[in-house]
């Protein structure tokens, strides 16, 4: 992955970083004789893979949670017998905390009600989140803590789901569901051995199992940054880790001020790493941001934003005098827009500043958007593997179009000039194994068996790309990993074969071992 040597066959690894790429000859077998030598046979050497965008301290408690997968969950029965089952093991008034359903999967296809959750966990608060994070269903024991009623008002940004009557149902959408997703996870915290330390080093085995190497967490609170600071003093991050931070709960806009800016910065070890913030500029419910035309200069505009064009810019102006990387969650193309506005001021008044300005999703961007994006040097980090699971779904948000809204764009971003770097958005609704998200952005089929814009596949190598270099730069660290370089850190991915050469050959990919520093990490030879 690196332009100066696309490929070679030897690489030396000294004290933890890479030394020498490409070596032959003499030196090779003078280095033999005092370096411990590890042979391929026919295997592949990549950098190790970086995900970009991926909820890690979330995804490390999973295993504290009830597993509400669906697929391979079927039906709301099946969710419900889960949510029981776990309830009668449970302290009576424990948090039931449920994850990764999705109503388009069940054969229902509805949520479940704030009564049926009651009839499973009678003596517990349950809160469900949507396999998109963007959503969560409780139990009238979860509302009462959260306050909720019917005489509640929506808050921004949010929305609490209604019946006939007025009652709340249980749905709780977007901000709506900040709070018991709060008190869920302090709860879960509370409960697991060393406050959760040992569930985020177990959580990196995973990952690196999978030859990751790297992620940027993309919504830290202030429970998720006490987490890693924890485990950076107790030295228990076993791979790299960059804090992209939130507000006081999951959907609130970051505070930005002197002392937050400070907390943002700052780094725990060579691991954890800060320096950025993120924003939703649009929801997932109802429907992203999205402009679409609808006949001769008539444009419908579906969903809406968080925040109007003078308000993020405002964040983003503040995030910028504060040297702070800027990460914007754009689910439609008039977020995108909206985004782009504020990052052409940025520009103008911090030209000079080295800022990552990043664009996350554009799940439905217009086709004018690449240049303006390669022009203003925003890099996209996009997620294939959404499109793999819900391309159908995302397909009804875009709704009727003339051709210029694109589904997941990738190849015209790249072709525009624009930095793409690939991640899972996991465990938002995406598969967390980087091999199969590179399979999804070259193939660009659905689950269900569908399409989703087979004109933005790219190849084997622009994915490979756009998991290890390029998401790497997403990141700012691109001085530390996501090439085989001199000086980089020697965090590598041993592959079964070279899934550059061809979609058969990544469809057969497989990940052997992943390094660490120069060291085995997972897998093995």
């Amino acid at each position: 992955m690196d332009p100066r040597t696309p490929v070679a066959d030897h690489v030396l690894v000294r004290d933890g970083r890479i030394a020498e790429v490409g070596m032959a000859g003499p030196a090779l077998a003078s280095l033999a004789e005092r370096a411990i030598v590890v042979e391929l046979d026919g295997r592949a050497l990549a950098p190790g893979f970086v995900d970009p965008h991926n909820h890690f301290s979330f995804a490390a408690l999973e295993p504290r949670m009830v597993d509400c997968r669906t697929p391979p969950l079927e039906s709301l029965a099946e969710v419900l017998d889960l949510l029981r089952s776990a309830a009668a093991a449970a302290p009576p008034a424990a948090w039931i905390r449920g994850w990764g359903f999705h109503e388009s999967q069940v054969r229902e296809q509805r949520n479940p009600t704030r009564q049926e959750l009651d009839e499973a966990c009678p003596e517990n608060p349950v809160f469900v989140v949507d396999a998109s994070y963007h959503a969560g269903y409780a139990n009238s024991a979860a509302l009462a803590i959260a306050g909720i009623t019917r005489d509640t008002h929506d808050p921004p940004r949010g929305a609490i789901e209604r019946d006939r009557r007025g009652e709340p149902t249980g749905t709780l959408l977007e901000a709506a569901s900040d709070l018991p997703q709060s008190e869920s996870v302090r709860e879960l915290l509370r409960r697991a051995p060393d406050n959760g330390i040992e569930l985020l080093t177990a959580a990196g085995q995973r990952h690196l199992a999978l030859g990751i190497t790297a992620v940027g967490d993309a919504l830290v609170t202030p429970d998720g940054a006490q987490l890693y600071a924890d485990a950076a003093r107790a030295d228990a991050l076993p791979l790299t880790v960059v804090r992209i931070h939130g507000g006081r709960t999951f959907f609130a806009p970051p505070r930005i001020d002197a002392q937050s800016a400070a907390e943002i910065h700052r780094a725990e070890g060579p691991r954890l790493r800060g320096g950025a913030v993120k924003i939703f500029m649009d929801p997932a419910y109802p429907s992203p941001a999205v402009d679409r035309p609808c006949g001769p200069g008539c444009i419908e505009h579906a969903g809406h934003t968080n925040y109007s064009a003078e308000e993020v810019e405002a964040l983003v102006l503040a995030a910028a005098e504060a040297d702070l990387d800027v990460v914007i969650h754009c689910g439609g193309n008039r977020a995108v827009d909206h985004a782009l506005g504020a990052f052409a001021a940025v520009r103008r008044l911090h030209g000079d500043r080295d800022l990552r300005l990043r664009v996350e999703h554009a799940f439905i961007a217009h086709s004018s958007q690449a240049q303006r994006m390669a022009e203003l040097g925003v890099s996209l980090v996009s997620q294939p593997g959404l499109g793999a699971a819900f391309g159908e779904l995302f397909d009804d948000w875009r709704g009727r179009h003339d051709g210029t809204l694109q589904l997941f764009p990738v190849r015209s971003m790249i072709d525009a000039g624009v930095r793409v770097a690939a991640s899972s958005d996991n465990p938002c609704g995406g598969a967390l194994d980087p091999l199969a998200v590179m399979r999804s952005a070259v193939d660009r089929r659905t689950h269900a068996g569908g399409e989703v814009e087979p004109q933005e596949a790219v190849s084997p190598a622009d994915a490979l790309r756009m998991y290890t270099a390029e998401a790497a730069a997403a990141c700012g660290l691109e001085d530390d990993c996501g090439r085989i370089a001199p000086g980089l850190r020697a965090d590598l991915v041993v592959l079964s074969c070279d899934p550059t050469e061809s979609p058969a050959a990544l469809d057969r990919a497989r990940v052997v071992a992943a390094y660490v520093d120069g060291r085995v990490a997972a897998g093995a030879l």
